[in-house]
């Protein structure tokens, strides 16, 4: 009899806590709650995955990084659960340049083996490459935590700390920046076509780049674009600032809201911001 056989009960109880998981994650898919993995809904098929790992492993060997890139892809889609395929992608990754997948495949390996040194190394050099010191800076705390004195550790959480601070005084250099109001003015007549194309590199720019700068440019480009409630979206969840100020009243008067331009405009020159050229001539 089944129930009184240890490994099938064992297996049994294994197959129902699965049977949970699914139902808890399922449950939370359908509330909008956690977002669906890339690899979810493949068909799961160990043996193909290795052989998929297998190419992978000769490519990368043969440097053709690509080739070795897509069939971790393939491993990965074949059968998720295992550690090895997600931290051979993010190897693959890191060697195109995509630092992003390289982060995020990082992670996915991490939940499985968090305290696996190589792949640790790997996310915070990904981190680091994306120009997020301050997270780079905690994967490699966590490098130091399992290896006390690993060089790699030590060299890239000095750096992490460098970056940081010059981050730090870019952003109040930034932020003094904005609150002048010297950025130059969004056009009224002649605009060009090339705006839709801008906000594209503008977003892609802050994949890199996080900074004041970078998040205006991009409302700029909403702005140019007619796409007035994004810009506004946008800028209600930003600090205060003539910039700030001045772009919400473009927004608001572009899409036909003259009254509450008007009433930014004058708060602006109550508040002593009113020698702003570009938002005298706005009013």
């Amino acid at each position: 009899s089944l129930d009184s056989n240890p490994e099938a009960q064992s297996l049994l109880q294994a197959m129902l806590a699965s049977t949970e998981e699914l139902n808890r994650v399922g449950d939370a898919l359908a509330r909008g709650e956690v977002e669906p993995k890339w690899w979810w809904n493949g068909e799961y098929d160990r043996d193909r995955a290795e052989e998929s790992n297998d190419r992978g492993a000769a490519a990368f060997k043969a440097k053709r990084y690509g080739d070795a890139f897509d069939s971790f892809t393939d491993a990965i889609q074949l059968w998720p659960s295992r550690f090895v395929y997600h931290a051979n992608r993010a190897s693959a990754a890191l060697k195109l340049g995509r630092y992003d997948v390289c982060a995020s495949d990082c992670e996915e390996a991490l939940a499985i083996q968090p305290t696996n040194l190589k792949v640790l190394i790997r996310c915070a050099t990904a981190l680091q490459a994306l120009g997020r010191p301050a997270e780079a800076s905690k994967y490699w705390r966590r490098v130091l935590a399992e290896d006390a004195g690993n060089a790699k550790g030590e060299a890239g959480l000095r750096r992490c700390c460098e970056e940081e601070a010059t981050q730090e005084a870019k952003k109040e250099a930034e932020a003094a920046k904005s609150q002048e109001g010297s950025r130059t003015e969004l056009p009224r007549t002649g605009v060009s076509d090339d705006w839709n194309d801008r906000l594209y590199a503008c977003r892609e720019m802050t994949k890199y780049e996080q900074s004041l700068s970078a998040d205006l440019s991009v409302i700029e480009a909403l702005i140019m674009c007619r796409r007035y409630p994004d810009a506004l979206t946008s800028l209600r969840g930003m600090p205060e600032s003539t910039e700030t100020l001045y772009l919400t009243a473009e927004a608001q008067w572009r899409s036909g809201d003259v009254s509450a331009a008007l009433a930014i405009l004058s708060s602006m020159a109550d508040g002593g911001c009113g020698q702003v050229r570009k938002c005298a001539e706005l009013q």
